[in-house]
């Protein structure tokens, strides 16, 4: 994505009633959140050095967050929570130990339970819930 259209994508969120976008393609990862009182937060990005904000010209460095991104050791479906109507394993901002089930990845009609590999914060859920995830994908965030 080049950068004007980008600029572009950050106005058109701002001037709309989208609270939410996210947008991945061509070496491009992107999550932008409206803020209701005049401004676009980019969330997460990955394949941009630097986002220029939609009411100035200064240019806004974009830093990766820190902290350990979990991998998907399979390919199958993800789900946050055990069943529908059950409330999800964890929440961003949840404080986690080592071993604790963060979702579960179906395969094969197999439920595989996906744990944290240390302590720490929920910092990002990075996959959706009900939606395939592939080997190696990310699927969370722990600060």
């Amino acid at each position: 994505m080049e950068f004007d259209n980008l600029l572009k994508l950050i106005r058109t969120v701002s001037e709309s009633a989208l609270t939410e976008l996210k947008y991945e393609g061509d070496g491009v990862k992107l999550s932008l959140r409206a803020d209701r009182s005049g401004g676009v937060t980019v969330i997460e990005s990955a394949g941009f050095q630097q986002v220029a904000a939609p009411d100035t010209q200064d240019a806004i460095p974009v830093t990766e967050p820190s902290g350990m991104v979990l991998t998907s050791p399979l390919v199958g479906i993800f789900y946050t929570a055990p069943s529908e109507d059950a409330a999800d394993f964890v929440k961003i901002g949840d404080t986690v130990r080592k071993g604790q089930t963060l979702a579960i990845i179906e395969a094969m009609k197999l439920m595989n339970e996906i744990e944290s590999e240390a302590d720490g914060t929920v910092t990002a859920i990075l996959a959706t819930n009900g939606m395939p995830v592939e080997y190696g994908q990310p699927l969370f965030r722990i600060g």
